[in-house]
């Protein structure tokens, strides 16, 4: 699939190691959730 393929490549530019691969996406998920979820707050 072409987003595991884009995974790979963000991954590989910023050179993660394999190990911590799966827990960098996993805090990118939550923070994404964490600061899109503020944002909504933030509006009146």
């Amino acid at each position: 699939m072409w987003i595991t393929s884009l995974f790979a490549l963000i991954m590989g530019s910023f050179k993660i190691p394999r190990a911590y691969q799966q827990k960098v996406l996993l805090i990118g998920i939550v923070m994404a959730l964490v600061f899109r979820s503020s944002s909504s707050w933030s509006v009146p």
